[in-house]
């Protein structure tokens, strides 16, 4: 028997049907009202912008949604935990980038952005690229491989066009998401130079002056609307006639807890391609975030660069200078206002390779600071007195005769000052190989006192450690001779020109120079005993740079040489590592000695070539023989000298 009750599903459908028959029919009465799809989203001053644009034409409508823009929150690469990997940040810092812009950012990471130059000289500070949408594979493989290299890439879900205004709020959004403990945000161009020490300076003195919800940047104020050329602004994005304050866009500064600020303020300002006039200036009024000039004696400089701006220039927004060169001048100009750590700490040295292999190329060679002998006193007023040149022979210890020879010529420092010479030489070798080479330098050690012994290996390939050891040598304990010279331990030096020459020098002006046989546009060797692989050095063609087995400076310059040297790639042959590259990046030039130099490995010494040689590089046999002839000869021409 069935029951008279509906079942329950039947009722369900029942009721179904007749709300949708009262749906219909209250349509066909009351035609609905179009409702904004993201109703939900806006904030009361959008939805009132959305009431006035309901009967905009469809075209129009589509423009002017184009100012309700959400800050872009979705990234395709993000590096969530990036300043979880660097802690301790005070400055994070962001660049707009597009993906093409490899050898940009490469610039940047090389420079100002160098995390290992920044963290040696304690300045935190790390800085991300931001780029939009791959356009192609090719963009596509740039992100994955610069991603998995560097770890610095954040990709946004956008477009990767001029409307940087996007890359702001997207940054911002990943900075509160990610950063928000960091004191301090910075965005910067991608092809400024930035004094990240000055930057620093900046920042520690407006923290003690009290920090400010101020962008800290180059302000521009009461600047006139472009309506035509590269900045123009069509009237419907922006109808005034005068744009509000805001900052260039070449760099700027904001304490951190301000970004949230300005994310929520972004929500109700119409959209503007244009990144700092947007952020810096149209959602910073809306936020209520000032701005504060960074004065720094126009610490902003838009075009050139010079010497005289060394830590008076915070940023530098010319894209036509060489980066990478002015890069080097600013930290060798810092670490010159610095105490050096190889003159004040000559126990902390570092950890030095043992053979070439060992040596990580494409990197700055570790400076020797530490002497298992050091002779500290050798240029002291009561060792060698009156000293004007100070001379370092490059030896090994097993070299016994070689510096036997030159002790009994032309480094005789007796000889040297009776004749008024006022010169000193020291040899400088490396740790000993076995008991034979401990004995023989405790010997010679304990008779001349002038063998100074590095704590490093004594290796060919690795003379360029030994020339370094020299200079730090030269540094800590004769700073105050006028001139230091290197030399090689089996050369005849014609000491008395050599002291003509320093005269000469001295009376026309000293200069910023190396003095020796210059090699100009050498070419790089691949094979052989001066052979240079290409990951040591890409280049066909060296920098101009000395001969090795003789050269000298003012002692002045060595200070510069270390300093340069922390920056400058490590290479083997160390006549062009010092007197080329060095002297390159220190800025220091080359002055050719044109006495008929002769550099033959077994050249004979003619007495013809006395006063016209300054250099022999011959054996033994010969020196020994050809010293007493060569001090006759300036004896005899004194004499004549005298008569006349």
């Amino acid at each position: 028997m069935m029951s008279s009750t509906p079942c329950p599903r039947l009722r369900k459908a029942r009721g179904l049907v007749f709300v949708i028959l009262s749906v219909c029919l209250l349509c066909m009465v009351f035609p609905p009202t179009k409702i904004p799809d993201n109703i939900f989203s806006l904030s009361p001053l959008r939805k009132e912008h959305a009431n006035n644009t309901q009967h905009v034409p469809a075209k129009e409508e589509a423009e002017s949604k184009q100012h309700w823009v959400k800050a872009p929150d979705h990234f395709l690469v993000e590096e969530a935990d990036f300043c979880d990997r660097h802690p301790d940040l005070q400055i994070i810092g962001y660049i707009h980038s597009s993906i093409i812009a490899v050898k940009k950012r490469n610039m940047t990471r090389m420079t100002w952005a160098n995390k290992n130059l920044l963290k040696e000289h304690n300045i935190n500070m790390a800085v991300v690229f931001f780029v939009g949408r791959a356009k192609n594979q090719e963009e596509e493989r740039i992100v994955q491989e610069e991603s998995r290299l560097h770890g610095d890439l954040v990709q946004g879900d956008f477009k990767d066009e001029k409307l940087l205004s996007d890359k702001a709020l997207a940054a911002m959004v990943w900075i509160s998401r990610h950063c928000s403990r960091v004191p301090w945000t910075l965005q910067a161009d991608g092809d400024v130079l930035v004094d990240p020490f000055l930057l620093g300076a900046k920042i520690t003195e407006i923290q003690t002056m009290g920090v400010v919800d101020h962008f800290y940047c180059h302000i521009f104020k009461n600047t006139q609307v472009a309506r035509e050329g590269e900045w123009r602004v069509a009237p419907e994005d922006f109808s005034k006639k005068v744009y509000p304050t805001y900052c260039s866009g070449s760099m700027w500064f904001v304490p951190t807890p301000v970004v949230p600020r300005l994310l929520e303020a972004s929500r109700t300002v119409d959209h503007m391609w244009r990144n700092d006039l947007y952020l810096t200036g149209l959602v910073a009024e809306e936020a209520g975030v000032g701005h504060t000039h960074v004065r720094f004696n126009s610490h902003w400089k838009f075009y050139g660069i010079s010497d005289d701006d060394m830590d008076k220039k915070l940023v530098w927004t010319d894209s036509n200078f060489d980066r990478e060169y002015w890069w080097r001048k600013i930290v060798l100009h810092q670490m010159l206002k610095m105490e050096e750590p190889w003159k004040d700490d000559p126990n902390a040295n570092p950890v030095l390779p043992r053979r070439i292999e060992d040596v990580p190329f494409g990197q700055p060679p570790s400076i020797p600071t530490k002497f298992l002998i050091e002779e500290a006193d050798f240029c002291t007023e009561e060792r060698n007195p009156h000293l004007r040149m100070i001379g370092v022979v490059i030896s090994r210890i097993s070299g016994t005769r070689k510096r036997s020879t030159t002790r009994h010529t032309w480094a005789n420092s007796d000889l040297s000052r009776k004749y008024g010479i006022r010169m000193a030489v020291v040899f400088i070798v490396g740790r000993a190989k076995n008991k034979k080479e401990e004995r023989i330098l405790k010997k010679e050690s304990l008779r001349y006192h002038d063998m100074v012994q590095g704590d490093f290996e004594d290796v060919y390939d690795l003379l360029t450690y030994k020339t370094l050891a020299a200079l730090v040598w030269v540094h800590r304990h004769c700073s105050h001779v006028r001139w230091t010279f290197k030399a090689d331990d089996d050369l005849l030096l014609n000491d008395f020109m050599f002291d003509k020459k320093i005269n000469d020098i001295e009376t026309l002006g000293i200069g910023d120079k190396f003095y020796g046989s210059i090699h100009k546009k050498a070419e790089v060797l691949r094979d052989g005993k001066w052979g240079v692989p290409p990951e040591e050095f890409r280049e066909d063609y060296y920098p101009p740079y000395c001969q090795g087995c003789f050269w000298f400076i003012p002692t002045a310059l060595v200070p510069r040489l270390l300093a340069t040297a922390q920056i400058t790639n490590f290479n083997r042959n160390e006549d062009v590592y010092v007197t080329g590259l060095v002297a390159m990046n220190a800025g220091i030039g080359h002055t050719s000695l044109r006495y008929k130099p002769s550099w033959e490995n077994e050249g004979k010494v003619k007495k013809d070539d006395f006063d016209s040689v300054l250099v022999w590089e011959v054996l033994d046999e010969s020196r020994r023989n050809d010293w007493p002839k060569l001090v006759q000869f300036y004896l005899d021409k004194k004499r004549k000298e005298r008569k006349n």
